[in-house]
């Protein structure tokens, strides 16, 4: 049978999927989509899609096919040997997994524990900060008070009159 367009409504019925099964199909299977001069969506259904030797309307178990990364049907086990080794990968791929987690849960740690420290240090470079301004007003202030004392007896000591009354 020939590609078909049409709508997700007319797919969903066709294809025995709810609307948001046949959207996830769709995108899923990449497609093809346009706009109809109704407005309304449709999708270009792959010949075979819906007849005999394709999916049945209604059975979902026919509905439920893969996306290209495994076969349709997996060729049976010849020995158990081959059963062994699959365990033993499966296995692998769990230590694996594992320690990865491990690794990452060390490495959120330490980036706590460095976020941790980098705050800890803003906050006490905030309080060096305070400090060597109130250190700078201090400063700021006894220099006025010295100059002003200073100016004081430069006054007192220097008299155009070379004598002074006594009175």
């Amino acid at each position: 049978m020939a590609d078909q367009w049409k709508t997700y409504t007319e797919a969903a019925e066709i294809l025995g999927l709810t609307l948001e099964g046949v959207r996830q199909r769709a995108r899923r299977e990449a497609w093809r989509k346009t706009l109809g001069n109704d407005g309304k969506a449709r999708v270009m259904i792959p010949g075979g899609e819906g007849t005999p030797g394709g999916d049945v309307p209604g059975d979902r178990a026919n509905t439920k096919k893969t996306t290209g990364r495994l076969p349709a049907k997996l060729p049976p086990v010849q020995n158990s040997g081959e059963i062994d080794a699959l365990r033993e990968r499966i296995e692998d791929l769990k230590a694996d997994l594992d320690r990865r987690r491990g690794d990452l849960d060390r490495e959120r740690a330490e980036r706590l524990q460095a976020q941790a420290q980098a705050e800890r240090l803003s906050s006490e470079l905030a309080e060096a900060l305070r400090e060597v301004g109130r250190v700078a007003q201090e400063s700021a202030a006894r220099e006025r008070d010295l100059r002003d004392k200073l100016e004081a007896q430069a006054r007192a000591s220097s008299s155009w009159w070379p004598f002074r009354r006594v009175s």
